[in-house]
């Protein structure tokens, strides 16, 4: 995270200048974004681990003539 004095310094480079408040809610929002992607990688990467578990007991089945005909 940068500070409030950082950000405005970033967000003002620009013809549009930004109050404090703009800055503060800006970066707010920014931050919440940031870990709303984080929280939705860390999902996609558990995910990914449960289809690869179902994938690997599925390998390891015994699909031979004689077990499927029992």
């Amino acid at each position: 995270m940068i500070s409030l004095r950082q950000a405005k310094k970033i967000l003002n480079k620009g013809e549009r200048k930004y109050t404090d408040e703009e800055v503060k809610h800006i970066t707010e929002t920014l931050e919440m974004m940031a870990e709303l992607q984080i929280e939705t990688e860390k999902y996609r990467a558990s995910k990914g681990k449960v289809q690869d578990e179902i994938q690997q007991e599925f390998d390891n089945l015994d699909w031979s003539e004689e077990e499927r005909h029992q």
